[in-house]
């Protein structure tokens, strides 16, 4: 009777395989009319106080469907083609407009909702207790409706051009435009949401650039009196109207300055207001020579066309004099500090633009008042500045690049002191070690401690955070306790700094749980772990698995194997938490969750189930030069251990932190597209590259050929058909690789360089490339003249003699980074000795394509690889071209 169970489990589970396997075998491949419309999630969701209700949008093509959704039973609610809504503070409504311009405000779980037609643009706003929706309709254009959504109250303005909520929902502007005897005039009003009372605080013509101060309190615009001529007014809810504050006679501003009238922007507190000067410069003569005058010793390329120079100036709101806070090769580092009396501006003045290539360059930083002008050194032999104010206005934290380590500069006494120097380890990302130190950047100060009154700055080395004394008083803590350099897990704060136009700092209390993101460098898991700073001891670990969850920039070597991160979003009321989740064979998905430890499925998009998808594996081998090198094998989901399968090696420095990232099937814009070529019965194999300072050549072949003979042991692989591809960096890559070995069948490159002295003298984005070759990807730390050797070794033009490898060239004419000459050089060579190559040079595009042209690249591509590696008859364009006379005409598929 057992012997009976055991055959009838061993049958079900054989017959379960089998229809598993038939069913992944009877799966299409992925083919070009999908591209356009692959669903994918668009943008972060929202989710209501209480954690009940959940907002997301799902990207098909051109449309956008808006999904409404209960998080704790099945009631869900789709809108075709609707942006993003939002919740009501109360967790009774969510508002949202519909494609047939509909204004909605719908109950949450049921079908009730109320329905305002029409509606041609929408805004909302609150004031953490009231909410607001201003609106504008189809038959009233003019018309601007403001509703006090609770009760439904309304305002109409009729004549409003322009409107404009505060940040904090207190206070809403209008720009009314009257007729007056059919002449036209402007007035303004301020109107105090809570009590409905409007106040008018100007009128005149030409207004605009309105921005409000944080409160709400204070306003800000603009007036064009002519050519020239802007003024800068200002209001503040304690006055009757409206005053002028800046012009172009305002004490401060120098004769040869006038003022923008753009750029405007109040300080964190309200107290003092930045705008931008600019230089006053004469017409140009239409009938002028028009020459650029090249210069030894200017700062910028004269191919680098700048217009006027722009500099920012502050101006108190109790004061009447303007601060220049830049001048000429001058820029501001960060934001201002809390209270607004100091900002950090960089003098290039002595660099003659050499900050750019030259690693001696050095130049100063000052702290400056925003109240006098006056300025302090801070470092007077900067290489680059990597610094933030800390939220209390005591310190400015700044990283050392000569010494390695942080600083605080104490903003009462100007003392600097080391605070890091407890730290043992590098501050910076240790896997860029292959790059020039000036590279070699601080990977970041993440937040801020409060114990007591004081703040204490979170530091990071490559893996661990560190809680640093700003007084240097203390030695710093370990708050990971060195779990993640024992691991090889990288730790990140989930909330971070923001060094952005905001400037916002994140603070954690000291007796609260800090969240935090890991990466195993090794494995590539990614997932969470908490720590406490008042507790000892190893960090806890909530999940880790092979999903991308939350990876952000510095847990990766490149931002190429990454996808743009999502934070955790909380309700703002409950301890539900939703997160984004994904893997290479996965598409990304919404998770509700509480301890980031179990999470609950929201969002069900996965079209990969329907075609033949892939699979992502992690390899480890040793390089021609014994360095341990790691790579990402992407295998078809019907993949047949039985067969030989055709194999392209694509590269762009290290990718294998991309494990788990999914990737949409697009077309190829430059780089091939994984996906569907794995869903067309080819293995893509990722290796990672590791460089020698002086031989980025040698480097990819010792990787990438390892590589292919690592990979080519397997029984599965046809090792007599092996294709390169690769973009960019990843083109030069590609064109060395065929100069240096004849082990692949066919290869294509796109946009890259193959002459390295003719690149070094050309422009990158209208600026000197020599910056890309001497301390960037071709880390050649030389210059030409000192080292032509190193230039000629590494340049693929020297050895097209040695090339058996029949080659796809790809490169637009409006390429910025790597000019179009470079392919053009290798075509010519290589059609000059009779070897295979094609060009394809498409008039539009850049670095890279897109569109129409992207389509064309991949088929182009496709039909090449399949006539090298899988044997596919040539098409037209390859055995005989397409005419130049006929481009647009024939395609030659």
């Amino acid at each position: 009777m057992r012997l009976l169970f055991l055959l009838l489990c061993l049958f079900t589970f054989v017959d379960v395989a089998f229809c598993q396997s038939l069913k992944t075998a009877n799966k299409p491949p992925v083919d070009t009319s999908v591209f356009d419309k692959w669903p994918t999630l668009r943008r972060a969701p929202s989710i209501s106080n209480d954690g009940n209700f959940l907002l997301y949008q799902v990207l098909n093509g051109n449309e956008t469907t808006l999904i409404l959704k209960s998080l704790n039973s099945d009631w869900e609610r789709k809108f075709g083609g609707v942006a993003m809504g939002y919740f009501t503070l109360d967790n009774k409504h969510a508002v949202l407009k519909t494609k047939n311009d509909s204004l909605l405000v719908w109950k949450l779980g049921s079908d009730l909702e109320s329905s305002i037609p029409a509606v041609t643009s929408y805004t909302y706003t609150n004031n953490g207790k009231d909410e607001w929706i201003a609106y504008r309709t189809r038959n009233k254009e003019k018309h601007l409706f403001v509703r006090h959504l609770a009760t439904s109250k309304e305002q109409v303005y009729p004549s409003a051009k322009e409107y404009l909520f505060s940040a904090n929902g207190s206070t809403l502007f209008i720009k009314e435009e009257l007729n007056n005897g059919g002449a036209k005039t402007e007035c303004l009003l301020y109107v105090n949401l809570k009590t409905g009372k409007e106040k008018k605080i100007w009128q005149g013509t030409n207004s605009g650039n309105f921005v409000f101060d944080p409160s709400g309190n204070g306003l800000l615009f603009t007036i064009h009196k002519g050519e020239a001529d802007n003024e800068i007014w200002y209001y503040n809810q304690n006055t009757e109207s409206a005053v002028l504050k800046v012009n172009n006679q305002t004490t401060g501003i120098e004769n040869n300055l006038i003022v923008t009238g753009t750029d405007l922007k109040f300080s964190k507190d309200g107290k003092n207001i930045f705008f931008k000067l600019q230089e006053r410069l004469p017409k140009a003569d239409p009938n002028a020579v028009k020459v650029d005058i090249w210069h030894y010793n200017e700062q910028l390329h004269s191919s680098q066309p700048t217009g006027p120079l722009k500099y920012l100036a502050v101006i108190s709101n109790d004061q009447n004099t303007v601060i220049r806070l830049e001048k000429e090769n001058e820029r501001i580092i960060g934001q201002p500090d809390a209270h607004n009396e100091y900002i950090v501006v960089s003098d290039k003045a002595n660099l003659r633009g050499q900050q750019f290539w030259n690693r001696n360059a050095r130049y100063s930083v000052n702290l400056m008042s925003t109240k006098t002008g006056s300025r302090t050194i801070i470092r007077d032999t900067a290489t680059s500045f990597n610094c933030k104010f800390s939220p209390d206005s005591q310190y400015f934290i700044y990283y050392d690049y000569q010494q390695k380590a942080y600083f605080s500069f104490d903003l009462q006494n100007h003392i600097a002191k080391n605070i890091t120097r407890g730290i043992p380890f590098s501050l910076s990302n240790e896997e860029l070690n292959d790059y020039d130190i000036t590279l070699q950047h601080p990977v970041g100060l993440g937040g801020w401690v409060k114990q007591g009154e004081k703040l204490f700055p979170i530091i990071y080395d490559d893996y661990d955070v560190w809680v640093v004394d700003p007084a240097a008083e203390k030695l710093p803590v370990n708050l990971t306790n060195g779990y993640g350099r024992l691991h090889h897990i990288k730790f990140r704060l989930v909330f971070e700094n923001d060094y952005g136009i905001e400037g916002k700092d994140v603070i954690y209390k000291k007796e609260k749980p800090i969240l935090l993101t890991a990466f195993n460098t090794l494995s590539k898991d990614n997932g969470f772990f908490s720590a406490r700073p008042e507790r000892k001891g190893n960090p806890a670990k909530l999940t880790m698995e092979a999903y991308n969850y939350y990876q952000i920039k510095s847990q990766a070597y490149s931002t190429q194997s990454l996808l743009p991160p999502m934070q955790p979003v909380k309700a703002l009321h409950k301890n539900v938490w939703v997160v984004r989740r994904s893997s290479g064979r996965e598409s990304p998905n919404y998770f509700v969750t509480s301890d980031f430890k179990s999470f609950s499925p929201v969002s069900n998009i996965y079209p990969e189930k329907n075609y033949n998808w892939l699979t992502s594996e992690l390899h480890q081998w040793q390089s021609l030069d014994g360095k341990t090198l790691q790579g990402i094998l992407y295998k078809p989901e019907n993949f047949d251990s039985t067969k030989k399968y055709p194999v392209i090696f694509h590269y762009y420095e290290r990718l294998s932190d991309g494990l788990n990232i999914y990737t949409d099937p697009v077309a190829s814009f430059g780089p091939i597209n994984i996906p569907y070529f794995v869903s067309n019965g080819y293995l893509v194999f990722v290796p990672d590259i590791v460089y020698t300072i002086g031989e980025p050549g040698k480097s990819v072949v010792s990787s990438v050929v390892s590589a292919a003979k690592y990979l080519s042991k397997s029984p599965w692989i046809d090792s007599a058909k092996m294709g390169l591809q690769g973009h960019s960096f990843g083109g030069y890559e590609t064109a060395y690789l065929v100069t240096h070995t004849n082990l692949f069948a066919a290869a294509a490159e796109a946009n890259g360089h193959t002459d390295l002295i003719s690149g070094y003298g050309a422009l990158q984005g209208g600026g000197s490339a020599r910056w890309h070759f001497e301390i960037y990807q071709f880390r050649t730390q030389s210059t030409l003249w000192k080292n032509p050797e190193i230039f000629i070794k590494n340049s693929p033009i020297f050895n097209v003699p040695n090339i058996s490898t029949p080659l796809l060239i790809m490169h637009p004419k409006g390429d910025p980074i790597v000019p179009w000459s470079q392919a053009v050089e290798f075509f010519n060579a290589l059609h000059r000795l009779s070897k295979k190559v094609w060009m394809l040079q498409y008039d539009e595009g850049g670095h890279g394509i897109g569109g129409k042209d992207a389509m064309d690249y991949t088929i182009r591509l496709t039909q090449f690889f399949d006539h090298y590696l899988k044997g596919t008859p040539a098409p037209k364009w390859m055995v005989s071209g397409v005419p130049a006379r006929l481009k647009g005409i024939e395609s030659g598929y």
